[in-house]
């Protein structure tokens, strides 16, 4: 998919963080942020699913000026703030 945005010149940019964060302790984060508890429903691992990620945001960096400088847990939590503004509740 990369190679073929580019091919169409696109300029594909990766934007995210330098510090992998688990789906659990998103779940976790998520939860504080929104003040709810997760509903789990574990899955065993599914075909293309990959054990670690992390985002290399050089590109962005050069291209956009692009430096990531919120820690996902405060991120989370001005998302939530915003979103409980626009009028949404979880509870």
């Amino acid at each position: 998919l990369v190679e073929l945005a580019r091919a169409r010149g696109a300029t594909v940019l990766n934007l995210g963080g330098a510090q992998t964060t688990s789906l659990a302790e998103l779940v976790s984060m998520l939860e504080e942020a929104l003040g709810v508890k997760a509903v789990l429903d574990r899955k065993p691992a599914q075909p293309g699913d990959v054990p670690l990620t992390s985002a290399d945001v050089t590109h962005a960096g050069e291209v956009l000026g692009y430096a990531p400088r919120t820690p996902i847990r405060a991120g989370l939590r001005k998302f939530a703030e915003w979103m409980r503004g626009e009028g949404r509740d979880w509870t």
